[in-house]
């Protein structure tokens, strides 16, 4: 999934138009409501030796099909005074095909303050301070985020950002979540589990050598708790590099998991993890190729029996061109991609194994 890195991060908290490019469709004593979304017909080939027949009979091996997906937001600001206004967002996942099994799935929902130089409170279920360091370097529209722990849209959780001297802060935190788990380690057991806290923390800074180009730092930590016993805490540094053009971006993260109530023993207790995310992309007037390497592998703890302790290990080359600034194709074709991130009925991990996938996508925003 394509992952925006923005230099301001508190600009994009303030108002998500900025993020979203709102159409305005009504403005009137300081109330302003903002429309955004994108449609995405989508196209996907290769060869999946894990297809599994129950979700498909007589599709095993198969992973050639094509589908859609929408989304659809809204944006509203009422001014409160000279200082401060009042923000909210909303926003879903539509459905594209009378297949779905919804028509709306909430993607973020969140209210609260915006004091510009005063910083940002908001509350609701939002990107958390730790999606910074960890998206700053993930380019690709469809195949990124699998070397990384991110939980981009969090439910229930409490957000301030604030700029202080050019440093980009921001903190994260939330309390009880059910069905908070969507996160690589569903596959140690903490699959629709009931989160009981979260805590982060993230700061970023541009640096702007004018003529040399502009590079821009980020750094976050990550503290994850659940009723299963299962407890994260996880760390990340990244960076991109721009000069005329051109963007190179690295990030790492160290993930850690401690299981403290293991109900099944084969399922492991305590894990550590290296991720890294390397990309380069130069944009040549309507045309961006790039490239994005991930690599994720557990360097400390057992894995599950039958599961490789190598998460992640794919080189992803793409093309974008753009049309107009917001309607664009994608074409992406994924090397040896492996993640795993689900469960079967009975609990064991599904592992996507390493087979080689093409992607084409064209992308409408509005």
């Amino acid at each position: 999934m394509k992952k925006t890195a923005t230099a301001v991060v508190v600009a994009a908290l303030c108002a998500s138009a900025a993020a979203n490019a709102t159409t305005t469709i009504y403005s009137k004593d300081g109330s302003t409501v903002g429309l955004y979304g994108r449609v995405n017909p989508r196209f996907l080939t290769g060869h999946d030796n894990n297809a599994r027949p129950t979700d498909n009979p007589g599709s095993e091996g198969d992973n050639t099909h094509f589908t859609a997906s929408a989304r659809l937001g809204f944006d509203l600001t009422q001014k409160l005074n000279e200082q401060w206004d009042a923000v909210s967002s909303i926003a879903w996942d539509v459905a594209a095909e009378r297949s779905s099994d919804g028509t709306f799935d909430s993607r973020q929902a969140y209210a609260g303050f915006n004091g510009h130089e005063y910083g940002t409170l908001t509350f609701g279920q939002q990107a958390g301070a730790f999606s910074i360091p960890c998206e700053i370097a993930d380019i690709v529209w469809y195949f990124g985020g699998d070397s990384y722990e991110d939980r981009s849209f969090e439910q229930g959780v409490v957000n301030y950002a604030v700029s202080v001297h050019g440093y980009n802060l921001q903190f994260t935190a939330g309390a009880h979540a059910s069905g908070d788990a969507d996160t690589f380690w569903q596959t140690y057991g903490t699959k629709d589990a009931v989160r009981t806290n979260v805590f982060e923390a993230s700061v970023e800074h541009p640096y702007d050598f004018k003529t040399a180009g502009v590079l821009d730092l980020a750094a976050g930590v990550q503290s994850v708790s659940f009723e299963t016993g299962v407890h994260e805490v996880n760390w990340s540094v990244g960076g991109t590099y721009n000069l005329k053009g051109l963007q190179l971006a690295a990030s790492y993260e160290y993930m850690t998991i401690k299981n403290t109530d293991v109900p099944d023993a084969s399922k492991t207790q305590d894990i550590a993890s290296n991720g890294v995310v390397l990309s380069i992309q130069h944009h040549f007037k309507q045309w961006t190729p790039y490239a994005e390497y991930s690599y994720q592998k557990a360097s400390d703890g057992d894995v599950p029996s039958g599961v490789s302790s190598t998460f992640s290990n794919n080189l992803v080359l793409g093309s974008k061109y753009n049309f107009t600034s917001n309607i664009f194709a994608v074409t992406e074709y994924v090397f040896n991609h492996k993640i795993f991130s689900e469960q079967d009925d009975s609990g064991n991990p599904v592992v996507t194994d390493p087979d080689n996938q093409l992607y084409v996508g064209l992308y409408y925003y509005y």
